[in-house]
């Protein structure tokens, strides 16, 4: 049963990898599935070295989900909605990191220009 449940968490991340790939507008998909992760991942904590792995896992899917930042900074407000998604992501996911440089985003909305520049400075300070 438990490995079961490890493996449906982890298909569900990789799904959600998926669509952020594909399409930066299913952000709000993405928040709703990043909630639902949550409970799970406290479940999977009893789940104890199963837990452990999945947390490394989802680690090297943060540092993917980073370039692929980087990558769509030049098709403009598409990056945001998609960065925006991915950080909410990664928090249910307990990078706090990422999620910090989430909040920097989303308060410099209104000015595209220096949310791209916090985000690049993110990006930095993870690698």
């Amino acid at each position: 049963y438990e490995a079961i449940k490890y493996y449906y968490v982890r298909h569900q991340q990789q799904q959600r990898q998926h669509t952020s790939l594909e399409k930066g507008t299913e952000d709000e998909e993405l928040e709703s599935e990043g909630e639902e992760s949550e409970p799970e991942g406290e479940e999977s904590e009893s789940e104890g070295e199963e837990s452990e792995s999945e947390g490394e896992e989802s680690e090297s899917e943060g540092e993917e989900s980073e370039s692929e930042g980087e990558e769509s900074e030049s098709e403009g407000e598409e990056s945001e909605s998609e960065s925006e998604g991915e950080g909410e992501e990664s928090e249910s996911e307990g990078e706090g990191e990422e999620s910090e440089g989430e909040g920097e985003e989303s308060e410099s909305e209104g000015e595209e220009y220096e949310s791209e520049g916090e985000e690049s400075k993110g990006g930095d300070m993870l690698n």
